[in-house]
């Protein structure tokens, strides 16, 4: 198969040079491991780029005989070449802008988080609110929240909230926001359960549903365009260091759409962008079905810049595992955590499979791809009947519809998404991150399908790689990380944090399953497969040299993975150190 490639390879350069009349290359890497991540999965010894493109690809000698007077020719010493990297799921401005005014720690433990209030109660003015967002007790190895108690002596002279999602259904507080907020052993909550107390009638400083009774929102993020502007470009410069070349914002609007419509008019994109625009489902459908004609008209939408393009729309059908709402197909079970005192609780649902039809085929009939949030087996259900409902209609095969975030599934989910070509863009860090508390709640048999890798490989689905990043800036310690190679080392190995044995290892990954996920397959759900995701005469020349060989790395040292160079349309926008 190999030398059946170089020798297509070769007839292209061929072609090339005759139809170009001999046009020498502008940049040439040669004694190297090119990794097309064709579909052969051809390895070729160098590859060549004319204005941005790849030009050929193929032996050390046919690709030397492009160079000219003004080719730069590159030795790489045997060093791996790989397509620049993909990744489906991220939600960009928020992660550049969370560390805008101060860095913010990982915190694994409540001695990290008490750690970080008090450095927080240390700068900040006394009677100010300290809020730790993004950090969620079941990804803390004691597994709860930080008490009351352990916040007041952490900052005695602040109101403190934990509040893992700014709407997550249950936070904790310490003495001083219960004060600010008029909640003592007397106070008559709007629901009675919505505040916890101990045996003695006291507040704990568990409030749920605390939107009902704090009016501060804690400090807001800078909205000045060239503060953006500096945080984003070093954000990317971020992503360009662990190999990304294009990145998605997979839940955006309006304003910081043309946002990013200004960086890549600006010249200075070192990432190209997808955007799915949030579409409100909470409106009647003719409603809904306005909004879709209306994001389908956008420029951004219309125009097919190579820089920046928006693909499609984004709504919500579940909650999340982190908050305890994801719905599932069984019970919950009752949960102290959460809150959780129901035995039928199954999550909560936010679209039937009857209106997201509806919203399918809207979207399918103004050219824009649809995707849902779904985390639980019942809430990917819902999407994937609606989808089967909405094919009756409009041809949601070849769409690029998809499932976002697919963690708990069903064989049928799975079997109905191949049928029908639904990408699964799929997270591998909460496989790492959050299978332990899976396990300690639900029990390990529950997980057979959590994050069921190789058998969507095998039944034929497309999974694309993504990492749902929005806060802070650390690659494999950020909420959530977003190394790509640490992604590609959980969905082969299957080990979690905290957990003694590897989770279901028959869904493990082999390399090339593992790399797919963020080339490819990445780009096949963005609809860009004809100019991204390999490395194809034609195609943009967007790659990365690595400092290994990963197609023979043993698994454990391909998390550890460095970026060398990373290029775009054949211009280096990152140089390692």
């Amino acid at each position: 198969m190999l030398r059946i490639g170089l020798l297509v390879c070769f007839f292209f350069v061929l072609a090339a040079c005759s139809e170009n009349n001999s046009q020498s290359a502008d940049l040439i890497f040669h004694n190297a491991r090119v990794v097309t991540a064709n579909s052969d999965f051809n390895i070729v010894q160098a590859i060549a780029i004319v204005d941005g493109k790849i030009f050929a690809t193929g032996s050390n000698e046919e690709i030397l005989a492009l160079s000219g007077e003004q080719t730069i020719v590159t030795d790489l010493n045997n060093q791996m070449i790989l397509p620049g990297l993909i990744d489906t799921h991220q939600h960009v401005l928020s992660p550049a802008m969370s560390e805008f005014d101060h860095p913010i720690p990982s915190m694994i433990t409540v001695a990290d988080v008490l750690e970080y209030i008090t450095s927080r109660a240390n700068v900040i003015p006394e009677g100010e609110w300290i809020w730790v967002r993004d950090v969620f007790p079941t990804r803390l190895q004691e597994y709860r929240y930080p008490s009351r108690a352990e916040m007041d002596n952490a900052a005695p002279n602040h109101p403190v909230i934990f509040a893992p999602f700014d709407v997550s259904p249950v936070v904790s507080v310490n003495s001083m926001a219960l004060a600010a907020m008029g909640i003592d052993r007397n106070f008559q909550p709007e629901f009675s359960d919505d505040i916890l107390r101990d045996d003695d009638g006291e507040p704990t400083g568990i409030i749920k549903n605390h939107q009902r009774y704090i009016d501060d929102e804690g400090r807001q993020m800078s909205t000045a365009y060239q503060d953006r502007r500096s945080q984003y470009a070093n954000m990317t410069r971020l992503y360009n260091s662990v190999g990304f070349t294009t990145i998605t914002d997979r839940n955006t609007a309006g304003d910081v759409a043309d946002f990013y419509k200004t960086i890549a008019d600006s010249g200075d994109a070192t990432a190209r962008i997808s955007i799915f625009h949030t579409l409100d489902s909470s409106q009647d459908i003719p409603d809904i079905k306005n909004e879709i004609k209306r994001i389908a008209q956008l420029p951004l939408h219309i125009e097919k810049d190579p820089l920046i393009q928006l693909i499609g729309i984004k709504t919500y059908s579940d909650g999340g595992i982190l908050s305890g709402s994801s719905y599932m197909l069984k019970p919950w079970g009752v949960n102290e955590l959460y809150q959780i005192s129901d035995p039928a609780y199954r999550g909560k649902l936010f679209n039937t499979s009857e209106r997201l039809s509806e919203m399918i085929i809207a979207a399918v009939n103004e050219g824009l791809q649809f995707t849902s949030h779904a985390v639980g087996d019942g809430a990917v259900n819902e999407v994937v009947e609606a989808y089967v409902e909405a094919a009756k209609s409009v041809p949601v095969k070849g769409s690029r519809a998809s499932v976002t975030h697919s963690n708990f599934m069903s064989e049928w989910a799975i079997e109905n998404m191949a049928e029908l070509e639904i990408v699964a863009d799929v997270q591998p860090f909460w496989l790492y991150l959050d299978a332990n508390a899976l396990i300690s709640h639900f029990g390990y048999d529950r997980l057979r399908y959590f994050q069921p890798l190789q058998s969507l490989f095998n039944a034929g689905v497309v999974v694309a790689g993504g990492s749902d990043h929005w806060l802070a800036e650390d690659p494999n310690n950020a909420t959530n990380p977003f190394n790509p190679f640490l992604g590609m080392w959980i969905a082969m190995k299957r080990e979690a944090r905290y957990v003694d044995e590897a989770i279901y290892p028959e869904e493990r990954l082999n390399i090339r399953q593992a790399l797919q996920m963020y080339t490819l397959n990445a780009a096949y759900a963005l609809s860009r497969e004809q100019d991204l995701g390999s490395l194809e005469v034609g195609k943009l020349a967007d790659f990365v040299v690595i400092d290994r060989d990963i197609l023979n790395s043993a698994v454990d040292d391909i998390r550890d993975t460095r970026i060398l160079q990373t290029y775009l349309g054949g211009e280096l926008v990152y140089q390692s150190e």
